[in-house]
């Protein structure tokens, strides 16, 4: 038996996060979590589908791992975690004193 209007499709399909979650909680290792989803990209629509997720720990800041440029996809060098967590330290204290109305 056929599938009910069953029609060929052409387009594209790839994988992206769309959620990124940061423990920090007080006396804890942070961890992060990227939640994924799959992105379909049709003539006439797009469809969006949960597909999972990858995280680590932030065990050792020494850990490195490769930038990659967003728009073009280049490398733009290394990184290590002690950085990224420097700097979404910072980002807090920036929103903070934003919000806040005052500066450090």
């Amino acid at each position: 038996m056929a599938n009910y209007k069953e029609t060929a499709v052409a387009g594209s399909s790839y994988t992206r996060s769309c959620r990124v979650i940061i423990n920090n909680q007080y006396q804890s290792t942070p961890y992060i979590i990227y939640e994924e989803e799959r992105v379909t990209i049709l003539a006439d629509q797009v469809i969006t589908q949960p597909s999972g997720s990858v995280e680590d720990r932030f065990t050792d800041p020494a850990t490195t791992f490769p930038l990659v440029d967003p728009t073009t996809g280049a490398s733009l060098g290394d990184a290590t975690y002690g950085q990224v967590y420097v700097l979404l330290h910072s980002l807090y204290l920036y929103l903070a004193t934003q919000r806040d109305g005052a500066m450090p």
